[in-house]
């Protein structure tokens, strides 16, 4: 128990020091053919290592939405100004009226440079779980 507030100092003080990226694009999910708003953030854990969330609000209905954790790992640096990152995590859907409906997310995350505050990413996925579909977003991070 004494080494609790030692391991929570450790935590913050890594995410203090870590690359945080937040951003805003669009989605399209193949199933029901479906567009979406979406927010999106990122945080560098290692050179190596990235964890991403996003939050997708779907426009073709009021009332579902979905959630998406990933682990992303990075595998190509071009020029130090490309970077793709194979992925999987988990994908939290919330169809109209019904209950959440959890999924495994695998796919390419991908970020480059537009200006030097602004990055555009791209991610095409495939969701596996009761409701399997192509996901594609895209957007902006910005600092």
């Amino acid at each position: 128990m004494k080494s609790l507030p030692i391991f929570i100092f450790l935590i913050i003080s890594n995410f203090s020091f870590a690359q945080f990226k937040l951003g805003a694009g669009l989605g399209y999910l193949e199933n029901g053919n479906q567009f979406s708003l979406q927010a999106k953030t990122a945080v560098g854990i290692t050179n190596e290592l990235m964890l991403g969330g996003s939050y997708n609000y779907y426009l073709s209905s009021a009332n579902q939405y979905d959630v998406n954790v990933d682990a992303m790992w990075r595998i190509i640096d071009i020029n130090r100004t490309v970077y793709i990152y194979p992925f999987g995590g988990l994908h939290f859907i919330k169809p109209n009226n019904t209950r959440i409906d959890i999924g495994i997310n695998l796919g390419l995350f991908s970020y480059f440079p537009i200006t030097e505050k602004l990055e555009l990413y791209i991610e095409p996925k495939y969701i596996l779980g009761s409701a399997r579909s192509f996901s594609l977003s895209a957007g902006v991070f910005f600092f």
